[in-house]
């Protein structure tokens, strides 16, 4: 009996941890989710992703390429991209920031959006 629960017994991958498995159910491989993250996260080639379900897309709002994995209609890199995307770039809230440009009022936004609208007005011929 006490041989059995010894073969069930391992470690945490990311921290060396005892675990105890239980008796049904998935093998433990990780103590806390914490340390299933850390450890994914820095283990990345064991990852074992289908090329057919990678996709290359190209951001909307910042124009880098990224890959997605399973998800072909992703149009961001990232939250931050959305977030600027959305509610930055909208019509009413570029004329609010137009007007910020013209009237030298660069200190009210944020340093990424200021260097997003010098482009747009560049482009605009403004």
């Amino acid at each position: 009996m006490e041989m059995k629960q010894m073969s069930r017994e391992m470690v945490c991958r990311q921290c060396g941890k005892t675990l105890i498995q239980n008796k049904t159910g998935r093998r433990r491989y990780f103590c806390c989710d914490p340390c299933r993250r850390a450890w994914w996260r820095e283990h990345p080639e064991e990852l074992h992703h289908s090329p057919e379900a990678t996709y290359i897309i190209t951001c909307k709002q910042c124009g880098k390429q990224f890959t997605s994995y399973g998800n072909k209609n992703r149009k961001y890199c990232s939250h931050k991209c959305y977030i600027y995307h959305r509610f930055y770039l909208e019509p009413e809230v570029t004329e609010d920031v137009k007007n910020a440009l013209e009237n030298k009022k660069l200190s009210e936004l944020p340093e990424e959006l200021k260097e997003q609208m010098m482009r747009i007005l560049e482009d605009s011929g403004q």
